[in-house]
């Protein structure tokens, strides 16, 4: 691969990065994530992670990573104290998949 071929792509990739990010961090504000909530995200290491992490950042939300195998009931006590935190799953450990507002709302 040429030189220029592959400054094409990594410029395609961080396009399309972009809009991807751009459009999670829209879908966490519409959903009523505000800036300086926290959310709490247990995804597995992997690129939604990645997205989920940047989408944050531009939307001026804290990260809080957790570790992927917390039951349930530990998730939602890791984020408990957190003030106006929300909670983000993997669909298949949650019923919606969206986030929900848990914690103090102060």
């Amino acid at each position: 691969m040429r030189r220029s071929s592959r400054s094409a792509a990594a410029r395609g990739a961080r396009r399309e990065t972009g809009a991807i990010t751009d459009a999670a961090a829209a879908e966490l504000l519409a959903l009523g994530v505000v800036p300086g909530d926290r959310l709490g995200d247990a995804l597995p290491t992997g690129p939604e992670h990645l997205f989920l992490w940047l989408a944050t950042a531009k939307a001026g939300i804290v990260s809080c990573p957790l570790h992927v195998d917390l039951a349930p009931p530990e998730v939602e006590a890791a984020v408990a104290h957190l003030p106006r935190a929300a909670l983000s799953i993997p669909r298949e450990r949650s019923r919606s998949g969206a986030p929900k507002r848990v914690g103090s709302p102060t």
